[in-house]
């Protein structure tokens, strides 16, 4: 795909101003950060430059885009963050390490968010939030910081959002203040978590795709 039409695509209006944005968050133009991808800190500057586009735009979900399914029970590999939300870029750029080391890249193993707490509510000294993929047998724990988890089996709530992260908290309390409130469902004992379908750079911003599912019983 042409840079124009990746312009187009994001929400700019010239390639010019498109090109000129991301070199201002990454230091690169888009063509030298598609043959030289950065490491996880680019997250970072991401979320920035979804701020600038998404600023006015407008979101909403409506109570027919949930769905309720039925999740199987799936063995995870996680590394834990723990603290300063701000700081999350560090903890993103070892887990991609980690699974590189491990030939464990997101074609063929599923990558997972847990969510604990809201950014917005907590002390940042007191923040969780999971990176995780999905793995057939559990791993070795050790220096690494990672750990073994397991995403149980049950019913639950799916949201499927496409786009940028920027929409995903909107999400959640779509998902929790309309919809839980409105249905008869109780929340199981296990946090919220995202399964991200596919994210940048292998895709562009507007399509990315997030499914959230919260757990019901």
């Amino acid at each position: 795909m042409k840079i124009i039409d990746i312009a187009f695509e994001a929400g700019f209006e010239s390639s010019e101003a498109f090109s000129r944005t991301f070199k201002e968050q990454f230091n690169l133009s888009p063509r030298e950060f598609r043959k030289a991808p950065l490491d996880g800190s680019w997250e970072i500057h991401f979320d920035h430059l979804n701020q600038l586009r998404n600023k006015s735009m407008q979101i909403k979900f409506n109570l027919s885009d949930i769905e309720i399914v039925e999740f199987n029970k799936t063995k995870i590999a996680v590394l834990e963050h723990k603290g300063n939300p701000a700081l999350l870029g560090s903890s993103i750029q070892k887990f991609i390490s980690w699974r590189k080391a491990n030939k464990l890249p997101p074609s063929k193993s599923k990558t997972f968010n847990l969510i604990y707490d809201d950014p917005r509510i907590t002390h940042p000294d007191d923040y969780r939030f999971d990176l995780a993929c999905s793995v057939e047998s559990a791993v070795e724990e050790g220096s690494s910081g990672i750990i073994n988890k397991m995403i149980p089996q049950g019913r639950c709530a799916l949201l499927r959002v496409i786009g940028t992260d920027s929409r995903l908290g909107t999400a959640i309390e779509f998902l929790y203040s309309n919809w839980l409130e409105q249905s008869d469902e109780k929340l199981r004992d296990f946090p919220l978590f995202f399964h991200r379908v596919s994210f940048f750079p292998d895709v562009i911003e507007n399509e990315m795709v997030t499914d959230i599912y919260l757990p019901i019983e």
